[in-house]
């Protein structure tokens, strides 16, 4: 049975969720081509909350067309609040291993 739920689970990944990924990233990237920040043009939670799933992201999929959000998160982990947190707490591990 594990075969069997692994192709499934293949197939919906390859012919749903990797548009769905795409459709979002493509909408991430195009808004920050445009502003600096999530909300504008200042630093604010928006930022903070989409800094977790931009990391996700990087983590599981390729940057290389994605110029801006590369941008951003470069710009949001050289933030000193980010090295402080990472300090106290310790590296981001989300490739799952």
């Amino acid at each position: 049975m594990r075969p069997i739920g692994a192709a499934f689970g293949n197939g919906v990944q390859k012919a749903w969720l990797d548009k769905q990924v795409a459709t979002h990233r493509d909408f991430i990237e195009q808004h920050l081509q445009r502003h600096p920040w999530f909300a504008g043009q200042h630093f604010s939670i928006a930022d903070v909350q989409m800094s977790f799933p931009l990391q996700g992201l990087a983590a599981r999929s390729s940057l290389d067309n994605a110029p801006a959000i590369r941008s951003w998160l470069e710009k949001i982990t050289q933030r000193a609040a980010w090295q402080r947190a990472i300090k106290q707490g310790g590296e981001l591990n989300l490739s799952g291993g």
